[in-house]
């Protein structure tokens, strides 16, 4: 644990952090029925993500041996994070997509800006909660890849059926399989690649995904 506390580790989330609040910023300010204040929520949002983070810095490099940020990427780990992320968002686009926005018609963006919004705060934080941090912690409390990331994936797996659970719609059985499978497959993949590359391959990954919005 007193990796944790180290000053490296405290500075690089801190700043991981603040640049976390100012990306998820306006997509907290569209959100017109947010629970609290704006700035409650920014403040939140940074306090939550500088504590996630902390697990990234201080543990990811201890379990892989790499730095979380930055560090030579032969060119196969590059192609890998597309071809990978162009196969899920064009599964997404084709299976999920079209579903959802009948469902859950507030959830898509309807402008640029709202893409904008989107893409930032789940650049920034979304991926950070649901597969860096997790894995981080996996690592640092198993020391085996293999097990953070099939932990990484379960534990998405269970925020989907909490989603799937408070959801307002009810879904179907078929539809309901297709997106555990499809979360499993996203997990899977997004941990690979932040194992193989750590943030620059998880943000590749995280904009391609993203991008296939833009395109509906």
């Amino acid at each position: 644990m007193q990796s944790l506390v180290q000053p490296d580790t405290m500075r690089s989330a801190a700043l991981a952090a603040v640049i976390t609040g100012l990306a998820g910023y306006p997509r907290l300010w569209l959100w017109t029925d947010r629970p609290n204040a704006l700035w409650f929520m920014v403040a939140l949002l940074v306090l939550t993500s500088f504590v996630l983070w902390s697990f990234v810095f201080a543990w990811y490099p201890r379990g892989t041996g790499r730095p979380a940020v930055g560090g030579r990427l032969p060119p196969r780990d590059w192609l890998r994070a597309v071809l990978l992320g162009a196969a899920a968002a064009a599964v997404i686009a084709l299976v999920v997509d079209p579903r959802l926005r009948l469902l859950k018609p507030d959830d898509f963006p309807d402008t640029l800006s709202a893409w904008i919004a989107g893409a930032l705060f789940s650049l920034a934080f979304g991926q950070l909660f649901l597969c860096y941090a997790p894995l981080a912690l996996f690592l640092r409390l198993f020391g085996n890849p293999v097990v953070a990331m099939l932990l990484t994936v379960l534990f998405g797996q269970f925020l989907l059926g909490l989603q799937l659970e408070a959801a307002s719609f009810q879904a179907d059985l078929p539809f309901t399989v297709v997106l555990l499978l499809l979360r499993a497959f996203l997990g899977l993949a997004a941990a690979y690649l932040f194992l193989r590359g750590g943030l620059l391959l998880g943000t590749t990954w995280s904009l391609i995904l993203e991008s296939r919005l833009l395109f509906q």
